[in-house]
């Protein structure tokens, strides 16, 4: 019996220290302190996705340069005292996409931190405020997503797509800029436009972690497990080149809604961003934006900011050689992109009017062009025949602005009077709202 009950506590020993070992090794996890996971295909907000895809063959570049001031702070429930975990991180974010189809997309994220200011939350001269501070820097978790667009936000106002996408643990251990987990998840965004003037964008989604993660023993609610992730997006284009960007980034445990603050970040952002529309830089876009969290969460700053250049390709295609050419009409093979239900040209229509514009400065002696609005047949006749005034009106008023003499150029509308193929379909129609130019 003797020998059974020494066999007893040996095999106790054994579970104890492997208990111990498992302990340790779950605390010397830490979660990626930061809530900035920058789009991949540089879109109309910054962390939280638009509805919109890529058109087949399009590709988008950028990188995000933040700094973060004390991301993740914590308290210990037991002492009450509140204690920097992270004090300051520069972290860049390297983003790419390219267009599949016209409704599918795929995009990669690689943050690099530049510089991390942090102290071990289970060093026990924490609690005395004298743990040894750690520097690192080194790269962040990969993330690869999709984007699968569900419905056409330029066709509708309303737009609607699925973000699948997989977080890989490519960070460096021990610090916290990697989870140390793969962790599939799925976002899904919607969208709503007002006339190209005012977008919002909400996102929802759920990230899957393998396995939770307490990583700080003073606190039960520093745990990282199963994730809500919310974002809510505003952009009002104040002009065709300068927008006034708002976004409010979140997340929360799936197990516990909203019922610790620690583990539910919630920050807020506010910012502009600059996109040339012509010359060298027609295509870039560049942001700056700043705030802060307004819970102490993990991964919420006391203060952040944040610039970011993309540059996406222009969406149009160039599959026609020339783009104008000039016979008794000025003939564009590409159609000219308005608002829904408005006069006001969308933005990428501006390369096509920029090179009618160049034809008519080169041919000079061309001296009187009649600009022709053509719509579908939907809608009432005199309805039709007021909108195609009016967006004939447009293109002139654009074309006068590149530098063309107003009296060389007459606006005109036919509506729906002038097809030039059926109406019956969405590819004729789509054939029939047209601009064309009329050289007198």
């Amino acid at each position: 019996m003797r020998g059974l009950h020494g066999g007893w506590k040996w095999v106790a020993a054994v579970v104890m220290s492997a208990i111990g070992i498992s302990a340790a090794h779950a605390l010397d996890k830490r979660p990626d302190m930061s809530l900035l996971d920058p789009t991949t295909d540089g879109g109309r907000y910054m962390s939280v996705h638009d509805a919109e895809t890529f058109l087949q063959g399009r590709w988008s570049v950028g990188f995000y340069l933040d700094y973060a001031r004390k991301p993740l702070e914590l308290r210990n429930l037991t002492t009450n005292q509140r204690f920097d975990i992270v004090r300051d991180a520069l972290n860049v974010h390297f983003t790419g996409a390219y267009g599949i189809t016209d409704w599918v997309s795929v995009g990669a994220a690689v943050p690099v931190t530049l510089w991390q200011v942090f102290f071990d939350p289970n060093q026990q001269r924490i609690t005395l405020g004298n743990a040894p501070k750690q520097q690192k820097a080194g790269l962040g978790d990969i993330r690869l997503e999709s984007k699968f667009r569900l419905l056409d936000i330029e066709r509708y106002n309303i737009g609607v797509a699925v973000i699948p996408h997989m977080i890989f643990p490519s960070g460096r251990k021990g610090t916290f800029i990697s989870g140390e987990r793969w962790t599939p998840g799925v976002k899904f965004a919607v969208e709503g436009n007002v006339r190209d003037k005012f977008f919002v964008g909400g996102n929802i989604g759920y990230q899957y972690v393998n396995k939770s993660n307490q990583f700080f023993a003073g606190n039960p609610n520093a745990i990282i497990n199963d994730l809500i992730t919310l974002g809510l997006g505003a952009r009002v284009q104040v002009t065709d080149e300068w927008a006034i960007l708002g976004e409010v980034l979140s997340e929360t445990l799936a197990k516990s809604f909203y019922k610790h603050a620690t583990q539910s970040p919630t920050e807020i952002l506010g910012g502009v961003q600059y996109a040339p529309q012509r010359g060298a830089a027609r295509g870039l876009a560049m942001t700056l934006m700043g705030g802060g969290g307004i819970t102490r969460g993990v991964g919420a700053p006391q203060a952040h900011v944040i610039l970011g250049v993309t540059y996406p390709t222009p969406k149009i295609v160039k599959e026609y050689e020339p783009k104008v050419q000039v016979q008794e009409k000025i003939v564009i093979t590409q159609k000219i992109h308005f608002a829904f239900d408005s006069a006001v040209i969308r933005p990428i229509s501006y390369p096509i009017l920029d090179d009618v514009a160049q034809i008519l400065r080169t041919n000079a002696h061309i001296a009187h062009v009649q600009v022709e609005g053509h719509t579908d047949f939907i809608g009432g006749d005199e309805y039709n025949l007021s909108l195609s005034r009016r967006r004939a009106a447009s293109v002139v008023d654009y074309l006068v602005k590149a530098g063309i003499e107003r009296h060389r150029l007459e606006p005109v509308g036919y509506g729906e009077s002038r097809p030039i193929a059926d109406n019956r379909t969405d590819e004729g129609r789509a054939r029939n709202r047209r601009t064309e130019f009329t050289i007198q």
